[in-house]
């Protein structure tokens, strides 16, 4: 796919991931070492990893920022935004980025640490109710695996039946499906899981993918801004709430960091008996 346009204005948008591969040919072909150019690609990999399918006029400050300073990726803070720096002057010129982008990010210091994080957003439990009954039926094991079990919508999507034993209660996540490419074990799930989950054969999804599915979700909520991941958000809130206990919630979630900073991150969110009703939650 070609994406060409001058300007420095951002007319048009394209998926990341196609951008992603014009950037790297480009800095191929400026005469870059070839190790310059798997650096970045190592490095910004991992926006499309977090975010899946997302578009290049998606990638507004506030969530590269969040990126930079939050996510657990290759490098440090400071290789995340040379990286990035490079790929946003690059998209200015291809008018795929207002030149605001760069400056935002650049101006909120990431690289000190100082800037102020976000709490996460997670669903109400009857906004949670909303959305599992909503959903059309073909979706709905999906989305109970992110609302009960935390698994990412780009994981949902590519999760087979197979990975399921509803008989032992645990998910398999194989590498080649988790987001991190590290496999994973999933027990210790609430019975609400199991609730909404019946058998089946192929993808639990039939195919679908994380964009997809996250817009059942939207649809079903029917009013008001779909949070940033908010599923495995809800998820870690209402468990933390109510096991108390970071280290396994961190397990479920494939978490890279440490549990405590988890609990840091999602204690207080939720109180004991929200997060009784949320995992009460039955068909």
């Amino acid at each position: 796919m070609q994406i060409r346009g001058p300007g420095r204005v951002a007319e048009k948008s394209a998926p990341f991931g196609h951008a992603l591969a014009e950037f790297l040919e480009s800095v191929r072909a400026s005469g870059r070492r070839e190790k310059t150019v798997q650096y970045y690609e190592d490095v910004l990999v991992t926006l499309e990893r977090d975010w899946p399918e997302i578009e290049t006029a998606g990638l507004v400050p506030e969530l590269l920022i969040e990126w930079i300073g939050e996510r657990p990726t290759v490098g440090g803070r400071k290789a995340r935004w040379r990286a990035l720096s490079a790929f946003l002057r690059w998209g200015e010129r291809e008018g795929l980025f207002r030149s605001q982008v760069r400056e935002s990010v650049a101006n909120a210091n990431v690289l000190s640490g100082r800037h102020e994080a976000k709490e996460p957003e997670f669903l109400s439990v009857d906004d949670a109710k909303r959305v599992i009954e909503g959903v059309p039926t073909e979706v709905r094991p999906g989305v109970a695996l992110g609302l009960f079990a935390g698994v990412r919508p780009w994981e949902i999507a590519r999760l087979e039946w197979a990975a399921v034993d509803r008989g032992s209660k645990v998910i398999r996540v194989a590498a080649a499906v988790s987001k991190t490419g590290r496999g994973r074990i999933i027990e210790g799930l609430p019975p609400a899981l199991w609730s909404w989950i019946g058998r089946g054969k192929g993808l639990v999804c039939g195919g679908r993918t994380a964009r997809q599915i996250t817009d059942a979700c939207k649809a079903a909520l029917g009013c008001g801004p779909w949070p940033h991941d908010a599923l495995r958000h809800s998820f870690a809130t209402y468990h933390v709430a109510l096991k108390r206990d970071p280290g396994r919630t961190a397990l479920i979630l494939g978490h890279e960091g440490a549990p405590t900073m988890l609990y840091r991150h999602y204690r207080g969110l939720a109180t004991k008996a929200q997060a009784e009703r949320y995992f009460g939650l039955r068909p």
